[in-house]
């Protein structure tokens, strides 16, 4: 009787484990068709929000899907689907489910989602990558440089169009296929190009042959006969997006091009993630024109282990909360909150949930802590020209709190982050940009990272906080790393707050609790920078071929084995 029951368990488990698992190719999905898959997903995610699927399976090979307007058109979209997950076909970990945007080409896109996965909790993607056709950049060899310009051989299998802006371009070692070491990026995003966009335009001289010119001089000096030049046809635009999503999970899932930013999540509550990697195919010299994986007003616990990060213009991994400004007091403990950019605060009120805690900066140690009881969107008009937020506290306001008085919102700030055991290459940004508390960085290797390869501490004038406390970088290697200052910062590892006119100097908040042990540093001009931090230790480090070892200036408290 028993072996009867097994089995009758058996089957019934089976059975109720396959309704929750949902197919792509029962609804027309089918891999290496050539035939555009956006229906096919649309109609299988509507199913699986109907009957309270678990899993959307892919099959192995590439799902495409033809875009019109990539500008508009969201090919694949997840939103309100609990416990849910997307899972392609992977081969040693490495994804065998390609994931295909086809669309019209246009110069400077601004380019929405492949995948948007929006209001789900514990939601996991796994198995993929992303793809563009035609890739939304291109490289070359540099057949001539001089005073005219320079003269470009696009590579065979690369993209290339006639009057094309070149966003975000740069300059590579043909020998190594790494940046050039010393050399800046040739161009920006927007304003730097379109300032000057007849020197900074693409002409085609001979088609069959593949042959651009570039006439800009400024360019050409940065270039020799036989390096490669890479370049963007936009800079704008975001690929995969997370937002507002809890307990998200991120496994074995590869962006090979991007129109943007390659993925991004934004108020997202306790995120892992294994084995993604942002890599460079074939000819390409880098992935996409923004940063890799960016992570703004989040909360919770992160943790990043073995993932790999090449080939991005910005940076390849962004992590921060918002720095904002009390307006106005409107009562004993009503304030309105503002600050200058507007994309960082998504939903007002979601910034301040209740029974969250609001920071006020007295000065440079001083830290007031305020729990939110309401909070509700004001009318920009007036108090200040972009969005502002009124919160009511459950505390009175302090005496101190006046225009100038900087806030942190630690309900939209990660509590911890953790990165392990990955790679930077080849990024003409920083590697890792930590603007949050509580952050390991252990064995990562940062290699050809044009900006700082790690930034600690926040941006006040770009809004992007919190200024961090408690931070451990250790065991890591960085090799040629910080050729280019990032606002000043020069450090391969650099720990500094940058400043903004709205809130003095003298009253900013001090970086504290920090260390620096077991790293080695080869070949860059300055390894440790450390600007205004308190309690810094710095210990076991080794030096090759570093011009300078640590500077540091405005610390107070510094323990290290560095000597002077």
């Amino acid at each position: 009787m028993m072996r009867y029951f097994y089995i009758i368990c058996v089957v019934i488990f089976a059975n109720f484990s396959s309704a929750q698992d949902v197919r792509i190719a029962d609804f027309g999905g089918l891999a290496d068709d050539n035939k555009c898959d956006i229906v096919a997903f649309k109609s299988a995610l509507s199913h699986c929000k109907k009957i309270g699927a678990k899993r959307l399976i892919l099959d192995s090979g590439v799902y495409e899907f033809h875009i019109d307007n990539p500008q508009k058109q969201i090919a694949i979209m997840v939103e309100n689907i609990p416990n849910f997950s997307i899972e392609g076909v992977s081969k040693d970990n490495v994804p065998q489910t390609i994931l295909l945007r086809k669309y019209d080409f246009k110069p400077n896109l601004s380019g929405t989602a492949i995948l948007s996965v929006r209001h789900c909790k514990n939601f996991k993607l796994k198995g993929v990558a992303f793809d563009n056709f035609p890739q939304y950049m291109s490289a070359g060899e540099v057949v001539s440089s001089d005073e005219n310009g320079v003269l470009i051989k696009v590579f065979k299998t690369l993209p290339f169009f006639d009057n094309t802006p070149i966003y975000c371009a740069n300059a590579w070692n043909a020998k190594t296929r790494n940046l050039k070491v010393g050399v800046p990026s040739l161009t920006f995003g927007g304003a730097n190009v379109e300032k000057n966009l007849t020197e900074n335009t693409l002409q085609i001289v001979d088609k069959q042959n593949r042959l651009l010119k570039l006439s800009s001089s400024e360019i050409a000096t940065h270039l020799q006969k036989g390096d490669i030049m890479s370049w963007n046809f936009g800079w704008r635009g975001c690929q995969v997006v997370f937002d507002r999503c809890s307990n998200l999970h991120v496994e074995n899932v590869e962006t090979y091009s991007a129109i943007g930013f390659c993925m991004q999540a934004s108020h997202c509550e306790n995120i892992y993630a294994n084995g993604v990697r942002f890599i460079r195919k074939g000819e390409q010299m880098h992935v996409g024109s923004r940063d890799a994986w960016k992570l703004y007003c989040c909360k919770g616990n992160v943790k990043i282990e073995n993932c790999y990060f090449e080939g991005v213009r910005w940076d390849g991994q962004n992590v921060h909360g918002v720095f904002a400004w009390a307006l106005k007091k409107t009562s004993k403990n009503k304030a309105i909150f503002g600050t200058h950019k507007d994309w960082h605060w998504g939903v007002l009120p979601t910034i301040a949930p209740v029974g969250s805690k609001v920071g006020l900066w007295l000065d440079k140690d001083n830290e007031t802590l305020l729990t939110v009881k309401s909070a509700k969107q004001t009318p920009r008009k007036k108090i200040s020209k972009n969005k502002c937020i009124e919160i009511e506290f459950e505390e009175d306001l302090p005496n101190f709190v006046e225009s100038a008085t900087l806030a942190n919102f630690y309900g939209i700030n990660i509590d911890s982050y953790e990165l392990k055991n990955s790679t930077f290459r080849n990024i003409a940004g920083t590697a890792s940009l930590i603007r949050n508390d509580n952050v390991k960085i252990r064995n990562c290797k940062f290699d050809h990272i044009m900006y700082p390869a790690i930034c600690v501490g926040g941006a006040i004038h770009e809004c992007e906080g919190v200024s961090c406390k408690n931070a451990i970088i250790e065991g890591n290697t960085f090799s040629n790393c910080s050729w280019q200052r990032r606002h000043n910062a020069i450090g391969a590892v650099s720990i500094a707050l940058q400043y903004c006119k709205q809130t003095p100097t003298q009253l900013t908040p001090m970086i504290k609790n920090i260390c620096v042990r077991n790293n080695k540093f080869k070949s860059c001009n300055v390894a440790i920078e450390a600007l205004s931090v308190r309690n810094l230790r710095i210990s076991n480090n080794l030096f090759e071929n570093v011009k300078t070892k640590l500077v540091q200036r405005n610390n107070l408290e510094v323990d290290s084995d560095i000597a002077q």
